[in-house]
């Protein structure tokens, strides 16, 4: 038993949502899991707010079950006075106390008993002395009591399909054990044996996960599947490479049909699980060049990931535009573990997905069909990160290159400019030598040289001064060049817009597809589309 419970009130809570479940025939976590039941009966609520405290229990699930849930409580506890408490009175409910009591008490009495008897078994060798008294059960009471202690059981079977009967939401199958014969009759409903991903056929070997059950009206057991896999890597490597060509058949790897990623992706949409090693060798070599990332946990292998993945998938897709790409990465592993990559339902969610998508997923070798449906075709998380800061590094080389160049031209430029003032220096020194000579050999001209040094000194100056000039116009030049001819560009880049031309009136005019030049092109009763700036008008040519 576990501590801090009223019991009763668990086994009355599981009693109602086995008729609840059968009632709108769904799994049984569907209506409330097990872990709310534990903690409803730990807590007893009784009031909605307390209610909407319990995990499990949001506003859908509250709208929906909160008024028998209210009653349930009511009936088993006494009612505290809270404004918020407002159990629909028990004449009111479609709820029979009396049966679900039946069912809990019986549940509780098997379940004992089944205790007793584990306990027995443990003390004597020959097994366990059966008791003269014996609790009574109707057969109804007792298939219900059943069906509460089969709740909690989740099994693996593997078998061979001896039978499928597939019908609107519901495939029936029946698994036979090829060593002598046992059946075991099986049902799935129709989302779940879509995700699953395979397809049932007679002879096939198959591992089904799910919960057993008896129907009442025939006291039939069934096991109601909630995954189906293929048994055995032989079998798994030809349903991945029938799926394969079933997949490329219809163009569902084709190039044409993949979108391009964008120059320089910044928001990335990650979809991985947060305990694994994949997500930290793609943070690494991501590299620092200012991504956002929205990550997304999802389980990556076993029942649950396919679920997670397509949610995931589809929860980024309902913003497409808040994300550059979407990625979906995980680490290597055998052929089974990487089975939720392999599976169709996923496959397809990925392969409609509105934001261009990168699926890394295993090593080298593993070629996944997930990653083969995305848009850009990548290996390893690792491969996925580099793929992504590729043309950020381009850009880097790129701007380094021009950098150099620009420096090394200015570098020419200015050693060039050196060489003239050095040139410059050894005139004007030649020149006051002259000077000085001629001071010594002529006193009279002495005035003369002194003007004519002065000369030669503002010279020099004007000489360095125009050369100052001449680097720093010659340096403006070639800018403003540059930039004449991107103004240039960006002039013819605007000139040619289609879209401009579109707006000034004019319209291209396509049939099937192809742009009617002349009039010959045409002919009367022929389809054509009009483009237009604001959206395009099919028309049919009355006159040619």
């Amino acid at each position: 038993m576990l501590r801090g419970m009223n019991q009763k009130l668990l086994y009355r809570l599981r009693a109602w949502r086995v008729t609840q479940a059968q009632k709108e025939g769904v799994e049984l976590f569907r209506v409330l899991p097990n872990v709310t039941l534990q903690e409803i009966a730990r807590v007893v609520p009784k009031t909605a707010a307390e209610f909407l405290k319990i995990k499990g229990i949001k506003e859908g699930r509250w709208k929906k079950y909160g008024a028998m849930l209210l009653a349930i409580m009511a009936d088993s506890v006494p009612a505290a006075e809270d404004t918020d408490a407002v159990p629909t009175p028990r004449s009111t409910m479609k709820l029979d106390f009396a049966r679900m009591d039946a069912i809990a008490m019986e549940s509780m009495s098997v379940f004992d008993e089944a205790k007793s008897v584990d306990a027995a078994l443990a003390e004597q060798d020959t097994g366990p002395e059966i008791p003269g008294q014996r609790t009574l059960y109707t057969v109804s009471a007792f298939l219900d009591a059943l069906n509460v202690l089969f709740a909690e059981m989740t099994v693996r079977v593997q078998g061979e399909i001896s039978s499928v009967d597939t019908r609107d939401k519901t495939t029936y199958f029946t698994l036979k054990d090829s060593q002598d014969g046992s059946i075991l009759s099986c049902l799935i409903f129709r989302y779940q044996y879509d995700v699953s991903g395979v397809k049932l056929s007679v002879g096939q070997e198959v591992i089904v996960e799910g919960v057993p059950g008896i129907w009442k009206p025939t006291g039939r057991l069934s096991l109601k599947a909630q995954s189906i896999e293929v048994s055995g890597v032989g079998a798994l490597q030809k349903a991945y490479d029938e799926l394969k060509q079933k997949l490329e058949k219809e163009g569902l790897f084709a190039p044409e049909r993949k979108q391009a990623l964008p120059i320089f992706p910044e928001r990335i949409a990650l979809i991985t699980s947060n305990q694994g090693a994949a997500i930290g060798d793609f943070m690494m070599n991501l590299g620092k060049y200012g991504f956002k990332i929205s990550l997304l946990n999802a389980s990556v292998e076993g029942k649950k990931a396919v679920l997670d993945l397509i949610a995931a998938v589809r929860f980024f897709n309902r913003h497409p535009k808040k994300y550059d790409v979407l990625v979906i990465i995980r680490g290597g592993g055998s052929l089974e573990s990487l089975q939720a990559f392999n599976n169709e339902a996923l496959v397809r969610e990925v392969a409609a997905s509105a934001i261009p998508t990168l699926c890394g997923i295993g090593h080298e070798k593993d070629v996944s069909l997930v990653a083969l449906s995305g848009d850009v075709m990548v290996s390893t998380p690792t491969a996925t990160a580099r793929a992504l800061r590729e043309s950020f590094e381009r850009a880097d080389a790129l701007l380094i290159r021009q950098e150099q160049r620009l420096m090394s031209g200015f570098g020419s430029m200015l050693q060039a400019a050196r060489k003239r003032c050095e040139d410059g220096s050894s005139v004007l020194l030649h020149r006051l030598q002259l000077v000085k000579d001629g001071s010594m050999r002529v006193q009279n001209a002495f005035a003369r040289s002194v003007e004519k040094w002065q000369f030669s000194m503002l010279h020099t100056r004007s000489v360095i001064s125009q050369l100052q000039k001449t680097i720093v116009d010659t340096y403006t030049l070639r800018l403003e060049s540059v930039q004449e001819r991107m103004r240039q560009n960006e002039m013819k880049l605007a000139a040619n817009d289609p879209t401009r031309l579109l707006k000034l009136g004019y319209s291209l005019i396509a049939k099937q597809g192809k742009i009617v030049r002349n009039i010959g092109d045409v002919s009367v009763g022929d389809m054509i589309d009009i483009q237009l700036a604001d959206g395009s008008i099919g028309a049919e040519v009355r006159k040619a």
